[in-house]
């Protein structure tokens, strides 16, 4: 058939021969019923501009298709290098903001006290260290989903959330003390959890598991 690419008459009438054996059967209509070379539809081939039909080799289909976001789905595997995640900036950003306060707030909570800024953190204390590490694992997992949605069919982020809540969904319910108490367990469980099911799972470290 690939002889006949360069030539539309010959392609016609090579279809027209080999329809009622190589293709009816495999174009059915809406009904399932096979579609009948008639008249009708002799005369649309007869019309039709064939010479709009090439080949493409295969690797080029795969080169193009990788640039879909079906093709990890269909494929499973990563086909995409994932940019490196920058540090977090000295001054917080506002997408950040709830999530930092919250953690301020469990390090109250475990101290007994009013509240904690950042700015109002000992230098090399336990808490400023877990403070900036909590902040990279922020940005690693939302450069994850910034990257996600680039290549990888639309909710399959969402549902990657939704399987890791159902993992921890135990321990985050259990009663803690404090908030910083709930937060070193949940983390520690979210870091054991296995993501191998998903196509981001060469791109999960501990960073976007515990944040």
């Amino acid at each position: 058939m690939l002889k006949h690419l360069n030539n539309p008459e010959k392609l016609k009438m090579v279809l027209r021969e080999r329809w009622d054996k190589v293709c009816k059967s495999k174009n059915t209509t809406k009904r399932d019923d096979d579609v009948v070379l008639n008249s009708e539809f002799v005369e649309f081939i007869g019309l039709a501009d064939f010479s709009i039909f090439d080949h493409i080799p295969s690797i080029k289909i795969i080169e193009l298709h990788s640039n879909t976001v079906y093709h990890a789905q269909r494929f499973g595997i990563s086909v995409k290098n994932r940019p490196r995640v920058p540090l977090p900036p000295d001054k917080l950003c506002e997408n950040e903001v709830v999530y930092t306060s919250e953690l301020l707030l469990s390090f109250a909570e475990a101290d007994s006290a009013e509240g904690y800024s950042v700015s109002s953190l000992v230098e090399e204390s336990d808490y400023m260290e877990e403070d900036y590490s909590a902040r990279k694992n922020f940005y690693a997992v939302e450069y994850l989903e910034r990257f996600s949605c680039d290549w990888l069919p639309e909710n399959c982020y969402e549902k990657l959330i939704g399987k890791c809540f159902e993992a921890i969904s135990s321990t985050a319910r259990q009663k803690f003390d404090n908030g910083y108490n709930w937060y070193l367990a949940t983390n520690s469980q979210t870091a054991s959890v296995n993501h191998s099911f998903h196509p981001l799972n060469p791109d999960i470290n501990t960073q976007e598991k515990v944040a």
